[in-house]
């Protein structure tokens, strides 16, 4: 079982869960433990701690979950908000994206940054940027409301991970709040043999992408042209490509 499976089982929130899980989760946890010990007590399973391994980096908390909305009884959906974060500063620069609930119960910007800072050794005054770009980011998002018609975008990709490039063509409903960038991500690197950290930065970028598109339909709120060949006459152009770059230049 995955911790995104055990998230919605237990109504705890994937990023809660996880800080949980490393020991990283401060304040009052006894609600928390409280439905843990409420889905144990259902199960016929091994040790809990035993069974799910944590990752080490907390960067990635907030990065792979299976389900676009989490549903919070108290708060209502929360919708996952992508986060591009890009410092520079005495001479040090720290990068990264993330994808952050927006109503997320325990976790803050700061806690978040100063999590971040320890564990990469990153000076102090890094807290506060941090901070300062995860609330600017979230101040400035826009919940979308989608239509009930289907609304087709091609979404054209591209990551590096280190020296791999991926680049990816393909069609997206971004009103059907079923697809899951992460579940996509997951099963276009499986095919290709590609590892999860791949996969992170794939639905990272497809988020991205839905992201920019439906602040486009925001404005607009009419149902597009339906499409009327579902043929590609180059269905080369719609292949995964992978590249591997030379690290010397």
């Amino acid at each position: 079982m995955s911790q995104s499976t055990l998230a919605k089982e237990t109504g705890i929130s994937p990023s809660t869960l996880a800080l949980w899980l490393a020991g990283k989760l401060r304040g009052n946890n006894s609600k928390l433990e409280g439905e843990m010990e409420k889905w144990l007590s259902k199960q016929q399973v091994p040790k809990y701690r035993e069974l799910y391994p944590v990752r080490s980096e907390i960067s990635q908390f907030h990065r792979i979950t299976k389900h676009n909305n989490i549903h919070n009884e108290d708060e209502g959906v929360s919708e996952l908000v992508p986060i591009r974060i890009d410092i520079e500063t005495e001479g040090r620069r720290f990068r990264e994206f993330i994808t952050w609930e927006s109503k997320e119960p325990h976790f803050t910007p700061h806690s978040f940054a100063e999590i971040i800072c320890e564990e990469q050794k990153l000076p102090q005054n890094f807290v506060k940027e941090i901070t300062r770009t995860v609330e600017q980011k979230l101040s400035r998002y826009e919940k979308y409301h989608p239509g009930n018609y289907e609304c087709l975008q091609v979404l054209e990709i591209e990551v590096r991970v280190d020296n791999l490039v991926l680049r990816d063509r393909f069609i997206w409903d971004i009103n059907n709040v079923d697809n899951s960038p992460e579940a996509f991500a997951q099963s276009l690197c499986a095919d290709l043999g590609l590892g999860g950290d791949v996969a992170a930065s794939v639905s990272n970028a497809i988020r991205e992408k839905i992201c920019f598109y439906q602040k486009q339909q925001q404005k607009i709120r009419t149902a597009p042209e339906a499409i009327k060949e579902i043929y590609r006459e180059k269905p080369e152009e719609w292949e995964p490509k992978l590249r591997i770059m030379n690290m010397e230049f």
